[in-house]
């Protein structure tokens, strides 16, 4: 294959983004990913002002805004009742508020961009090895058939992740410090009254909430996690959260978990009943 101007690696929003724009722009783009197909599982659930905005330029807000909700505050409750509302709607943007959107769909709705832009995505496709040199770089490819590739370019983007094979085959340390807090994490159907333009944060003494809606009339619900060994299972969310939630007043909610939910969507659900482990890392500065 002739070689190209930048080699894309990983196609996740952040890889499919710098391709589209790449395309966009008339740089030649070669973009690979060692998945075998996208990930159906939600995963992250939001988009940020500055997101939006961005692509609005690239010419996506409108299917953006289709599928997604728009979120424009948090409600927080403790002890039993109502305790305040923050809203982001006077952000100065066009797009004042966040878009309820889950990473699935964004990453569909990229990958579609990138092939009307004439690109396309190289599925198991593996990073073995990077070499810089003076006019660019050496990607060492190993494909689905077996067979070993030398991709030269004029530039290697790591854009996969948090075990990035491009940061690890230059040498490139991931500092940093991790947090013990520590939370249960589920995509549920909940019954309640509230609307879904705004996130909801729950204290108590002995448990927090989070629940953030989604489309397709669900939830993305936080939870704290008690203290000792659980194993992480849906019937233990479902042990471990309480089947009804009081707040503010004669309020309620409900959990519905898989009851609502179709088998072969639950498997695909983020985590359900995983504990999320909040990490802080960083990337070493490496100069050319």
């Amino acid at each position: 294959m002739a070689a190209e101007d930048i080699l894309v690696v990983g196609a996740g929003p952040t890889g499919l983004t710098l391709a589209s724009e790449l395309y966009r722009h008339g740089v030649s783009c070669r973009i690979v990913d060692r998945q075998a197909e996208a990930s159906p599982d939600s995963r992250a659930t939001d988009m940020q002002t500055r997101t939006l905005e961005v692509l609005q330029d690239m010419g996506l807000i409108d299917e953006a805004l289709s599928l997604g909700h728009r979120h424009t505050g948090v409600s927080i409750f403790g002890d039993g009742r109502w305790l305040a509302r923050m809203s982001i709607e006077d952000v100065d943007s066009p797009f004042p508020f966040a878009l309820g959107i889950t990473q699935d769909k964004t990453e569909a709705m990229l990958a579609r961009h990138v092939e009307r832009l004439g690109g396309r995505i190289e599925r198991r496709v593996e990073v073995a090895r990077v070499e810089p040199h003076d006019d660019g770089a050496t990607a060492t490819l190993l494909h689905p058939d077996g067979k070993w590739e030398k991709a030269k370019s004029k530039w290697v983007v790591g854009c996969d992740g948090a075990s990035s094979a491009v940061r690890i085959g230059l040498g490139l340390p991931f500092e940093g410090t991790s947090h013990d807090d520590r939370f249960l994490m589920a995509d549920v159907k909940l019954t309640w009254a509230e609307s879904p333009d705004h996130f909801y944060i729950f204290y108590g003494d002995a448990l927090f909430v989070m629940v953030i809606p989604i489309p397709g009339d669900r939830v993305r619900l936080f939870m704290s996690e008690p203290p000792g060994d659980h194993a992480v299972t849906l019937e233990t969310f479902r042990e471990l959260y309480p089947t009804e939630l009081s707040y503010g007043g004669n309020r309620s909610i409900l959990l519905n978990a898989a009851e609502d939910i179709p088998g072969p969507e639950l498997r695909h659900c983020v985590a359900l009943a995983l504990t999320y482990h909040l990490r802080k890392r960083r990337t070493a500065n490496r100069s050319s």
